[in-house]
Parts: structure tokens; sequence; C-alpha cells
């Protein structure tokens, strides 16, 4: 984009009382009568890849030059909900082998989006994220199953503060907050046991 604005700008040549001086906002204005690509910007020509490092031999292998944009935070709720094979759908599809139905709120999705441009990685980032999002979930799934959980609800809390999927009907969430509390009672003092064994040792 540098290379683009350095071209873009006004050449000033003369000189007088009336000359634009150089470094003035002749300088960082870009002409007026300049073309415009896509939405608005300058057009990328062969001469701004040569300027930028390009070998000519390399840019005279390209029949078309175009530009791309990164993608808005709308653009990327759109690409993870609203295509036939969309990351979300593939991850309810997970979710519906175990007989638990995956719902996504719209912020949520919005959180996910954000992350994503936080991090510089394009839609490609979506998946990495939703993945870290939903790991623990899906490795709990069929205990949910079992507790009779129908419906997980990820919410903007669980993208942003690591909270938990809210789990229906509200008796089979219950449950598996109960199981969970009584795993973690049975692990903590599985530890003792040890620490005691090993210091018996």
């Amino acid at each position: 984009q540098a290379v683009v604005e350095e071209r873009m700008r006004t050449k000033v040549t003369h000189i007088g009382f009336q000359a634009e001086v150089k470094g003035g906002a002749a300088e960082a204005a870009p002409a007026k009568d300049a073309p415009k690509g896509v939405a608005g910007t300058p057009p990328v020509l062969v001469e701004d890849l040569i300027a930028y490092g390009f070998l000519p031999e390399f840019v005279g292998r390209f029949p078309v030059t175009t530009q791309l944009h990164e993608l808005t935070e709308a653009q990327m709720v759109e690409v993870m909900s609203r295509p036939r094979n969309a990351l979300l759908k593939q991850y309810s599809a997970l979710f519906a082998a175990d007989q638990v139905q995956l719902h996504v709120t719209q912020g949520a999705l919005h959180a996910i989006a954000r992350r994503a441009r936080q991090s510089a990685t394009g839609a490609r980032g979506l998946r990495s994220i939703v993945e870290a999002v939903l790991l623990d979930s899906m490795f709990e799934l069929p205990g949910w199953r079992t507790a009779g959980v129908h419906h997980a609800v990820l919410t903007a809390a669980t993208v942003e503060k690591g909270a938990s999927l809210d789990l229906w009907p509200l008796a089979a969430r219950r449950k598996v907050e109960a199981d969970a509390a009584k795993s973690e009672v049975g692990g903590s003092t599985d530890e003792e046991a040890a620490v005691s064994a090993v210091g018996g040792l």
C-alpha cells in the first residue's frame, strides 16, 4: 500500500514563489484525476510489484493482477454460517451425532469474528478459534447425552470468557453440573491419596 501511495502522490516539478513545497499537503494527497480501483483504492500496477521487490521476470508471468481487502466482521459471520458447508454447520453435525443440537447466538458469532480479525488470520483462522472454543465441550458430549441434554447454546461469554455452554433442558443441565462437581471432589481426594502415598515411601 505504501508503494502505491508513493506512486499516486502528486509530482511537483516547477520552482518559484508559487511552487508547492515537497513534503506538504501536495505530496501527501493523491492526484485528483488518479484512477480508482476496488472500493475507491488506487489500482496496483506492474511497476508497483517491481518496486515492492518482485523480479520483473516473475511479475511478467502474471497475466492479471487484482487487489484483496481484509474481510469485515459481518463478512466473517457470513462465512461461518451461510455457505452450504459452513464451519458452524459442520460442528452442528458433530454435536448432532450425539443427539445434541448446537445453537450459536449472534453475540457468539461476532465475538469469534472479532478474535479472527484481531489475530489477522482471516477466514482461515475461524476454524482454529471455533475448535478451541468447543474442544472441551465435544469431549463432554457422550456424558451430556446420557444426562438427557438436547440443546447446547454457544454464547459470547463462552468465546470471550471461557464460560461453559448453556445446556437445556434445565434438569439435564443441573445433572451435568452435579456430576462435574462430584468428579472434581473425587479428583481432589485421589490427588490427596496419591500425595500421602508418595510421602509414605
